[in-house]
């Protein structure tokens, strides 16, 4: 019986090695999970993003602006 456990829990802990990459997803909620994303990333809006107009001069886009203005806002 002691050697039947031994195996059930070697082969246990390599089953459970095999996910050890995926573990986020019973150790943190998806809440923490976000946040923890939102806190790494750059907020686009911070950026100034430029365009190209008609006489081939640099300008600021703010279309782009706006959209993730629109898109973004409370997060």
């Amino acid at each position: 019986m002691t050697n039947n456990l031994t195996e059930i829990e070697d082969a246990t802990r390599h089953f459970i090695h095999q996910y050890k990459d995926l573990e986020f997803l019973w150790k943190e909620t998806l809440v923490e999970n976000f946040a923890k994303f939102l806190d790494q990333g750059e907020d686009p809006r911070e950026k100034v993003h430029m365009k190209i107009n008609q006489d081939g001069e640099q300008e600021e886009d703010e279309t782009f602006k706006w959209m993730a203005d629109k898109i973004l806002a409370g997060v």
